[in-house]
């Protein structure tokens, strides 16, 4: 796992890089928990169990390079998960949480 910090006068946001392989129980990844539940490499689709709030959210048949934001409770930045590799009972991701004016998934508009 690498984490790396980035900031500027108008964003700040730390990212961490992982690889996750799939197994019975979830991984910590900063404040969530991630765990592999399906992964499709001929397709490039997989399926991720995120646990955080003492909630679960599946994320399902996600295809590489799309980001998933999570909104925490109580929690002011967002986070978000996106996925480059998809490997047999293994993806490699990168999870970032967001700072104060940062666009969500690289998208341009307005925030």
């Amino acid at each position: 796992m690498t984490t790396s910090k980035t900031s500027s006068a108008a964003a700040t946001a730390t990212t961490t890089k992982f690889n996750l392989k799939k197994a019975k129980n979830a991984q910590r990844v900063g404040p969530i928990q991630i765990n592999v539940s399906k992964t499709d490499p001929k397709k490039s689709k997989y399926t991720i169990l995120v646990f955080a709030d003492d909630k679960q959210i599946e994320k399902r048949a996600r295809l590489p390079a799309n980001c998933s934001v999570l909104r925490r409770r109580h929690s002011r930045p967002a986070y978000e998960i996106v996925v480059f590799n998809v490997g047999k009972d293994q993806i490699t991701d990168t999870f970032r949480r967001k700072g104060r004016r940062l666009r969500s998934c690289g998208r341009s508009g307005r925030s």
